[in-house]
């Protein structure tokens, strides 16, 4: 679960009769970042846009290490959920043409998966990633949080969008909001993830 010091509820979920999903309906977002957040309400809500495969990433593919976030951590520092400071690894997998299938191990070291895709504002990343559990259901209602992702050789630094971006009406309109406060901190949560690319010898 999120570790607020002033909690807010996560995203609701929208379990559905019948349909198949890898975990129950929960908020997937929770599980992968859910210990690493510690203060705030990230955004939750319409994305971007629609995946779009000419904003695909493919640097984005591969394994990432954390190594450290602002809060707790000191450069270089190796963050770990799991037993025996097995590293906390992120993975990112082409799902399609303009998806990814995003996975994490996450508390208790047990590895979690949702579905992002990026989109791009300017020269900045951004990666709408699904609350929700993956479904079979690709036309499935669900909300997207949205982390900004700042790529430069083999570091990647990941910000979650925060709910003070507003209350956008349409994919445009939330565009436009972060558009406008792109440079803007108050508009991203405090806690900034950096993480390492993992080279096959680390592995």
């Amino acid at each position: 679960m999120w570790n607020y010091a002033t909690p807010c509820p996560p995203p609701s979920p929208r379990p559905v009769p019948g349909r198949r999903t890898l975990r129950l309906s929960i908020g997937a977002v929770l599980v992968l970042f859910g210990a690493l957040l510690l203060g705030g309400c990230p955004y939750s809500g319409i994305p971007l846009g629609a995946p779009d495969p000419g904003a695909f990433e493919p640097r984005l593919i591969g394994e990432w290490v954390l190594v450290g976030d602002s809060a707790t951590l000191q450069p270089g520092e190796l963050w770990s959920a799991c037993p025996d400071s097995i590293p906390t690894v992120m993975t990112f997998v082409r799902f399609n043409p303009a998806e990814y299938l995003m996975s994490m191990n996450g508390t208790g070291c047990e590895v979690e998966h949702t579905r992002a895709f990026p989109t791009r504002i300017g020269d900045v990343l951004f990666l709408n990633v699904q609350d929700e559990a993956l479904s079979i259901d690709t036309d499935a209602s669900t909300t997207f949080s949205l982390v900004r992702a700042d790529l430069s050789g083999d570091t990647l630094v990941l910000r979650f969008v925060s709910e003070e971006i507003g209350t956008p009406q349409s994919p445009q309109d939330l565009r436009g909001m972060v558009q406008r406060r792109l440079e803007d901190s108050t508009v991203y949560e405090e806690e900034v993830y950096r993480f390492h690319r993992r080279a096959p010898s680390e592995r």
